[in-house]
């Protein structure tokens, strides 16, 4: 079986983008891409060859219902609009976030697939969750940031 590294997914992203990488131990620190004011984080996973994509998608203004939970824990158990990512909270439960991690065994150039992958799961949910009165999507508070 072939295994790829960190450093050969993120070349071969910066070669996509056509970009530098930054000569910084990238394996210990990740990097942070912006994509139309939207931070996707890219980082080494726990196991060698791991590779992790994430990004924020908005912020609750208030704690999630009970039927908000469920749904979230559903959609990430039965993969209902997933992609075959995984939605999570942060400690405080008001960050909502989407994660890929795949394995060593993943080519460059299917990262470059979950990663895409990774964007439009995100903006599927910014616009389930967008339906509910709590919600305020990444982008909204970002827009009120330069124009407070």
């Amino acid at each position: 079986m072939t295994t790829y590294s960190y450093r050969e997914t993120l070349e071969h992203f910066a070669h996509q983008l056509r970009a530098d990488l930054p000569s910084e131990d990238l394996e210990a620190e990740g990097i942070d891409l912006y994509l139309d004011n939207t931070r996707v984080a890219l980082s080494a996973g726990k196991a060698p060859g791991e590779f992790q994509i994430e990004t924020d998608i908005g912020y609750f203004l208030q704690e999630l219902s009970e039927e908000q939970l469920e749904e979230l824990e559903s959609s990430n158990f039965y993969g209902i609009n997933t992609g075959g990512c995984t939605l999570g909270l942060d400690p405080d439960g008001m960050t909502l976030s989407v994660k890929a991690t795949t394995s060593a065994a993943t080519s460059p150039q299917e990262n470059w697939q979950w990663f895409h992958r990774l964007l439009s799961v995100a903006d599927e949910w910014k616009e389930i969750v967008s339906q509910w009165e709590t919600f305020v999507p990444l982008m909204q508070l970002e827009k009120e940031k330069k124009n407070g």
